[in-house]
C-alpha cells in the first residue's frame, strides 16, 4: 500500500503537461508568452520531447549569439562555457 502512495506522489502532472494537453487555461498570458519566444528563437529545435531540457550536450553559441537571443550582456561565470 505505502508503494502505490509513493508512486502516486512521484508522478505529478504540471499545469505545462496540462496545456500540452489541451488545456489553454493551464498557463498565464506570460507563460504562454515566454513559450512563444523559446519556440521563435529556436529553442525547441534541441530542448523538445518529453525531456524538455533537452536530449543532448552541446555548447551555447553554436548556431548565433547567445547574447542576442537572451538580451544579455555576458556570459555567467559557469563550468559550462
Amino acid at each position: 500500500m505505502q508503494l502505490v502512495h509513493l508512486k502516486d506522489n512521484l508522478i505529478q502532472i504540471s499545469r505545462f503537461d496540462k496545456y500540452l494537453d489541451g488545456d489553454d487555461s493551464a498557463l498565464t498570458q506570460q507563460e504562454k508568452d515566454g513559450l512563444q519566444t523559446y519556440i521563435n528563437t529556436g529553442c525547441i529545435t534541441c530542448h523538445s520531447g518529453i525531456a524538455v531540457g533537452g536530449q543532448m550536450f552541446q555548447k551555447f553559441g553554436v548556431f548565433d549569439e547567445y547574447q542576442k537571443y537572451t538580451k544579455s550582456s555576458g556570459f555567467r561565470s559557469c563550468r559550462y562555457f
